[in-house]
C-alpha cells in the first residue's frame, strides 16, 4: 500500500494537468471554476483506489492530479468525463507517463514532480501549440517518453503505443466537436453506462434525461456517441500496456538510460 509522503522513483504513474481554454473570455468565471472544482472532488472519491494525488485545481483555470499506472487506472476515461461534465466549456487534459521524483502526498498533487509531470506539461504545450497554429488537436493527448531513448526497445514499443493512443484521441476530438448540449448529455451518459459495463438500457438513460427512447437514439446517432465509446475504450486498451511496463520501470529504464551515455 502506499504510504503518504513515500518516495515513488521506481513506480510509475499517469500525471494528468488540464485547463480551462480560453478562460479569461467566460463571463461567469467564477462559476465554471466552481463547476470544475466539484466535478474532481467526485472523480477524486470514485476513483480513489487508483489516486495516488487527488485532482485539485492549481491556478484558477489550470488543474492536475496522479493515478497510479496499475490495472484499474482509466486516466482516459477520467480525462473525458472531466470534459465531458464542463461541456461546453472547453478542456484540454495531457496524460504523462513515467516516475515519481519528490515525495507525494495524497490530499494534492502540488509539490510532486519527475517524469510523469514533465511529460504531462510538454504534452499540455503541444495542444496549446496545435490550437495557437489553427491545426487539428485533440482535447487529450498522452506522453509516454517514448522518444527519448530511440534505440531501447522498451522505448520504442512506448512511442508505437503512444502514437496509437493519440491518433485514436484525435478522431474521437473530431467526432464529438460539433455536439450541442443535448447531444453531449445523451453522449456521455451512453459512453459512461458502456465503459463502465453498466446494465441500464437506453430506455432508462433516457428517462434519466427526461426524454424519449426515440430522442435518445437519435441524439446518440447524430453525436457519434457508439462510435465514440468504442474508440475511448480502444485508447485505453493500448494504455493497458504501459500499465504493465511499470513493473520493469527500475530496470528498464536504466538500460535506456546507459544506451543513451553510451551513444
Amino acid at each position: 500500500m502506499h504510504n503518504p509522503g513515500e518516495m515513488n522513483s521506481e513506480r510509475h504513474y499517469f500525471a494528468l494537468i488540464g485547463d480551462i481554454i480560453d478562460s479569461r473570455h467566460e463571463q461567469d468565471r467564477y462559476d465554471v471554476q466552481k463547476k470544475l472544482q466539484s466535478i474532481l472532488y467526485s472523480v477524486n472519491a470514485e476513483h480513489a483506489a487508483h489516486i495516488a494525488a487527488d485532482f485539485l485545481i492549481t491556478l484558477g483555470d489550470e488543474f492536475q492530479g496522479l493515478l497510479f499506472a496499475e490495472k484499474g487506472a482509466d486516466p482516459i476515461f477520467v480525462a473525458d468525463r472531466i470534459i465531458d461534465e464542463m461541456f461546453p466549456v472547453r478542456i484540454r487534459i495531457a496524460i504523462g507517463f513515467g516516475g515519481i521524483a519528490t515525495q507525494i502526498r495524497r490530499e494534492a498533487a502540488i509539490g510532486a514532480d519527475g517524469e510523469a509531470f514533465y511529460r504531462a506539461r510538454h504534452g499540455m504545450n503541444l495542444l496549446r501549440k496545435a490550437e495557437n497554429r489553427g491545426r487539428a488537436y485533440s482535447r487529450i493527448l498522452l506522453d509516454a517518453g517514448g522518444t527519448e531513448c530511440s534505440d531501447c526497445d522498451r522505448n520504442a514499443r512506448r512511442k508505437e503505443l503512444e502514437t496509437g493512443v493519440n491518433t485514436v484521441l484525435l478522431l474521437l476530438s473530431a467526432l464529438r466537436r460539433e455536439r450541442t448540449k443535448r447531444q453531449n448529455e445523451a453522449a456521455a451518459m451512453y459512453v459512461r453506462n458502456a465503459i463502465t459495463n453498466a446494465a441500464q438500457t437506453q430506455t432508462e438513460l433516457a428517462k434519466r434525461l427526461g426524454i424519449t427512447q426515440s430522442t435518445f437514439n437519435i441524439s446518440l446517432s447524430v453525436s457519434n456517441a457508439r462510435e465514440y465509446a468504442e474508440g475511448l475504450i480502444v485508447a485505453e486498451a493500448l494504455l493497458s500496456e504501459l500499465k504493465t511496463d511499470g513493473e520493469h520501470a527500475e530496470t528498464g529504464d536504466k538500460e535506456c538510460a546507459d544506451k543513451t551515455v553510451l551513444t
